[in-house]
C-alpha cells in the first residue's frame, strides 16, 4: 500500500473515532439532561403526595432493601389506587368538576 493510502485511512479512523467520540458525549448529556428532569419531575410529584398525604412523611429512606421494606405499605396503597381504573377515572371526573366550576 502507498503512504498517501496509509495516511488517508490513518486521517479517515481518527475523523471516525472523534465523531463516534462526539457521539457518546452527546448521548450521554442526553440521558444526564433526561435523568436531572425525571428527577426533578419526581421530586415535585413527592411535594405534593407529602402536602396532600401528610402520612408518608413517616417513611424513613435507608438502604435499597430497608426502602423495600420500609414503603411497601405505600407503593401496595398507590398500587392498589391505580389498579382500580373505575375509581382512578371518578377521581379524575372530580377533579375537572371542581377546576370547572373554580374558573367560572
Amino acid at each position: 500500500m502507498s503512504t498517501i493510502l496509509i495516511e488517508r485511512l490513518t486521517k479517515a479512523k481518527k475523523r471516525v473515532a472523534k465523531l463516534e467520540h462526539q457521539r457518546r458525549i452527546e448521548e450521554r448529556r442526553e440521558r444526564e439532561a433526561k435523568k436531572k428532569k425525571d428527577q426533578r419531575r419526581n421530586y415535585i410529584i413527592g411535594e405534593f403526595i407529602a402536602k396532600f398525604f401528610p402520612d408518608v412523611t413517616r417513611f424513613e429512606p435507608g438502604t435499597k432493601a430497608e426502602n423495600a421494606v420500609e414503603f411497601e405499605p405505600l407503593e401496595k396503597f398507590l398500587s392498589v389506587l391505580a389498579a382500580d381504573q373505575e375509581l382512578v377515572t371518578r377521581l379524575k371526573d372530580e377533579v375537572d368538576r371542581r377546576v370547572l366550576s373554580k374558573n367560572q
